[in-house]
């Protein structure tokens, strides 16, 4: 047979987390995807320190921590005294790593016989797009995450995922 075995698992987190559409201002939607980017629990970590790509980055494996959440609303409000040069500071996450692949030496190629390709389908990388072949690198997974900025802020209005009405 010409497909690989696959194993379906269920993860449940500690941390409560919405997805990064759900931001109150510019700079929290910015913060978020930086974190996702070089945060804790980031594309970072799982290349450098894990050795593991994502190769799935969407707009629906962007999260944004939330730190505070209350029984009311995951989201929490501003602070009625706040000031205009703060704002809350929501740390990015990425999830679903499902189709995280291992890099590390020596590690199997997984997903590479022909047509077979990773990722959510607005966000693939060009490279990846045009079916050369091509393996999926650390480039891929960050030109997916241009792809997530740049649809989210086409497409959402204003914040708590106002989005644009086409």
């Amino acid at each position: 047979s010409s497909y690989e075995p696959r194993r379906h698992i269920w993860v449940s987190f500690k941390i409560c987390a919405v997805p990064i559409t759900w931001f109150s201002c510019v700079r929290e939607f910015f913060n978020a995807i930086m974190g996702i980017l070089v945060g804790k629990k980031c594309h970072y970590n799982g290349w450098k320190r894990r050795q593991v790509l994502h190769s799935d980055l969407s707009n629906s494996n962007a999260w944004m921590c939330i730190q505070s959440a209350s029984s009311i609303n995951a989201v929490p409000d501003w602070p009625p005294e706040t000031d205009c040069n703060d704002y809350p500071q929501q740390p990015g996450m990425l999830g679903d790593w499902g189709m995280g692949q291992d890099i590390s030496p020596g590690a199997k190629a997984s997903c590479n016989h022909p047509g077979f390709i990773t990722g959510t389908f607005p966000f693939q990388s060009a490279e990846l797009l045009q079916g050369d072949q091509a393996t999926h690198r650390l480039n891929h997974d960050l030109e997916a995450l241009f792809w997530v900025v740049w649809i989210i802020c086409v497409n959402v209005n204003r914040p708590f995922n106002n989005q644009r009405q086409w």
